[in-house]
C-alpha cells in the first residue's frame, strides 16, 4: 500500500512506541547482529507563526532556541 508522506507521518504521530514495534518487528530479524541507528534534527521554522507543530527548540546549528520542527529518523541495520 503506497501512504503519502503525510500521511506517513500522521500515522507516525498517533502511533505509540510499542504499537510501531509490533507493527514492524515480524520484518526484523533479531537473531542476526545488527545495529539501531537514530538521528535527530530540527527543520528550522523561523518565519512561520502558525504551524500546529513548530515548537522552541536548541538548535546545535544555530546554538540558540529556536522555532522549528523536531524529526527523529530511525534506520535498523543488519550487519
Amino acid at each position: 500500500m503506497l501512504l503519502s508522506h503525510f500521511w506517513n507521518f500522521i500515522f507516525l504521530c498517533e502511533t505509540r512506541a510499542k504499537d510501531l514495534w509490533r507493527l514492524v518487528q515480524p520484518s526484523i530479524d533479531k537473531k542476526s547482529p545488527c545495529v539501531l541507528i537514530a538521528d535527530d534534527t530540527l527543520i528550522a521554522k523561523t518565519r512561520s507563526k502558525k504551524i500546529e507543530m513548530v515548537h522552541y527548540q536548541y538548535s546545535g546549528n544555530e546554538h540558540d532556541v529556536i522555532a522549528g520542527i523536531g524529526l527523529v529518523n530511525l534506520l535498523w541495520h543488519n550487519l
